[in-house]
């Protein structure tokens, strides 16, 4: 009975093996999970400049993408800050933006456009996309013309220049450094008065030029700048200084050509500011005194009025006169500092408008109706002075200079030069925004302006 049992236990199990084989096969191997599709997109979609990103625009600006040549371009307003604008932009999904190294986030990265900018756009796919982006800042409104002389450096000399409505002219070819100091517009014709080396031993030639073609005021013997300029009816008024034999500088008056001596050459002096009142010739400079120090003064046809303290040193900047008010603006230096002051003489009073804790001055001086305007530096940050309130002049610069001052109606333009650390670049302020001349790219400096209708 046992063995009977046994035999059935047997053929029951292989019965249940067979049946177990024939209707569980083994599962196949499962497949790998399919490799995921990177995106390739990396386009700029869409780009701008809003004015609520940026302080400096009056408008929001819209740009013109080309998604063939991968280019983005604009304009924008005149007097446009473009050192530090922020753009608005969407690219495409899953991309990144850069500039360089750094991350760009819309609205918020701030870039110098004041050449052209490269926005690098990488795909999830690890491929890239450049696009240019380039600003034009647009001209002057129509109905006034902004000239302004001064240099840039080229190469490794300095060339005198001057820019109309943010247009380049060069005065001189870059052979021999060469500064522009003053800047006048009698009818269609520019007159822009200044000097150059010549070449030997240093010695500058005092000069102007009159649209283009330079009109020589001394002979290279002697060291020679002229630092002002005055048209009036058919005469030509040049202020400046010569050295005499004796190695003394001497303030000097051009007048058509003829060197006028202003100083008797026993001690050194110079004038850098003309103004004509009818008949009367004014000159703005200094002179030094007996102990070496230098003497703000102004001269009314010859005669010397000294302005400053004959213990401190100082220098007149610019004069103006309105009927019998005579205004010098320049700076001085403090009691206990050789810091100077920005200060300005109403009639032989002095006015303060900075004290002696900085290298301060007050450069250029423009009289409408009952306002007195002076631009200038409190030794850091460029300046203008309404009635001798300060108004700091905008831009992300380490120093930076207001050089002179002109309005048109409550318009107010100053040129003067920023400092980002390595070297001066030349600026254009209206309503204290700052426009870089010659796109920002180029190191100068800006010392004249006039405004011409």
């Amino acid at each position: 009975m046992k063995k009977i049992n046994f035999v059935l236990f047997a053929l029951l199990f292989f019965m249940v093996i067979g049946c177990s084989k024939k209707d569980s096969p083994m599962p196949p191997a499962p497949l790998p999970p399919p490799a995921p599709v990177l995106s390739s997109a990396k386009d700029i979609v869409t780009f701008s400049f809003l004015k609520a990103s940026n302080t400096t625009l009056v408008t929001d600006v819209v740009t013109v993408i080309n998604a063939i040549a991968h280019t983005i371009s604009s304009t924008v307003p005149f007097g446009t800050n473009v050192t530090a604008l922020v753009a608005s932009f969407s690219n495409s999904a899953k991309s990144a933006v850069k500039v360089g190294d750094v991350a760009q986030i819309s609205g918020t990265s701030a870039n110098n456009f004041s050449s052209p900018v490269t926005y690098s756009v990488k795909a999830e796919d690890g491929s890239s996309q450049n696009y240019k982006v380039t600003l034009a800042v647009g001209s002057a409104p129509a109905g006034i013309n902004v000239y302004v002389a001064g240099n840039i450096y080229q190469g490794n000399k300095d060339v005198a220049v001057y820019w109309k409505n943010g247009v380049l002219t060069k005065l001189t070819n870059g052979t021999n450094d060469a500064y522009a100091t003053s800047i006048i517009v009698n009818e269609s014709d520019v007159y822009v008065a200044g000097f150059e080396n010549n070449g030997v031993g240093d010695i500058t030639v005092a000069k102007y030029w009159k649209n283009g073609i330079a009109i020589t005021l001394t002979d290279g013997t002697n060291f020679a700048v002229a630092n002002s300029i005055v048209i009036r009816g058919s005469d030509i008024y040049v202020a400046g200084s010569e050295t005499n034999a004796q190695y003394v500088r001497v303030a000097k008056l051009w007048k058509n050509g003829v060197a006028i001596s202003i100083t008797d050459g026993t001690r050194n002096a110079q004038a850098n500011s003309i103004a004509i009142n009818g008949s009367d010739v004014y000159l703005a400079g200094n002179e030094e005194n007996n102990d070496g120090h230098g003497i703000v003064k102004y001269w009314k046809n010859g005669v010397g009025t000294n302005l400053s303290s004959a213990t401190n040193y100082g220098n007149a900047g610019f004069i103006a006169v309105n009927s019998t008010n005579v205004y010098v603006s320049g700076s001085e230096t403090g009691k206990n500092s050789y810091n100077g002051v920005a200060r300005f003489w109403k009639n032989g009073i002095p006015t303060s408008l900075t004290d002696s804790t900085q290298n301060a001055y007050a450069g250029s001086i423009f009289l409408s109706g009952n306002d007195v305007f002076l631009s200038g530096s409190d030794g850091k940050a460029a300046k203008y002075w309404k009635n001798g309130v300060p108004i700091t002049l905008n831009g992300n610069y380490i120093f930076a200079s207001g050089n002179c001052i002109a309005l048109d109606g409550t318009d107010v333009y100053v040129a003067g030069s920023q400092n980002f650390g390595a070297a001066n670049y030349p600026v254009l302020w209206k309503n204290g925004i700052a426009t870089p001349l010659s796109g920002g790219s180029v190191s100068g400096m800006a010392l004249s302006m006039t405004l011409v209708p």
